[in-house]
Parts: structure tokens; C-alpha cells; sequence
């Protein structure tokens, strides 16, 4: 019984070496994988950003051109208005 006993020890000690050394790779593959997680995210992140500021950047483009339209037709109908008061002199 002993012999038994002993070798049913052994069978245990094999398999709580299997496991430890499949939980350490587990553990490592988990980090891994927490880490590729973390840079994804982070890009993501990144280009939500990106595209928050480059439809913000055409909001302001647009701003700015209808800004310069309205500056251009100001400005022509002052040299107009000059030209009047001028002539009318």
C-alpha cells in the first residue's frame, strides 16, 4: 500500500508542477494581452481625438472663409461708397 500511496504522491506532484507552469504562462500571456490592450485603447483614443480636432479644424476653416467672404464684400462696398463721396464733391 505504501508503494501505492507513494507513487499516487508522484502523480500529484507531476501534475501540480503541470499546472504551475501552465498558470505561469497564462499569467504571462494575460499581461501580454492586458498590454496590447492598453496601447489599442490608447490608439483608439488617439484617432477619436484626432478626428474631434480635425472636424473642429474644418468647422473653424469654414468660419474663417465665410469670415473672409463677408471682410471682402465689407471692404468693396466701402472703396464703392469712397468712390461715391468723392465723385460727389
Amino acid at each position: 500500500h505504501f508503494m501505492l500511496v507513494a507513487n499516487r504522491m508522484m502523480e500529484y506532484q507531476a501534475l501540480m508542477k503541470e499546472m504551475d507552469a501552465r498558470i505561469r504562462t497564462l499569467e504571462e500571456r494575460n499581461g501580454q494581452l492586458e498590454a496590447a490592450l492598453r496601447r489599442t485603447t490608447a490608439q483608439l483614443a488617439s484617432k477619436s481625438e484626432t478626428k474631434a480636432v480635425s472636424g473642429e479644424v474644418r468647422k473653424l476653416t469654414k468660419r474663417l472663409g465665410a469670415l473672409e467672404g463677408t471682410c471682402k464684400r465689407e471692404f468693396k462696398q466701402a472703396q464703392q461708397d469712397r468712390g461715391h463721396v468723392k465723385r460727389g464733391w
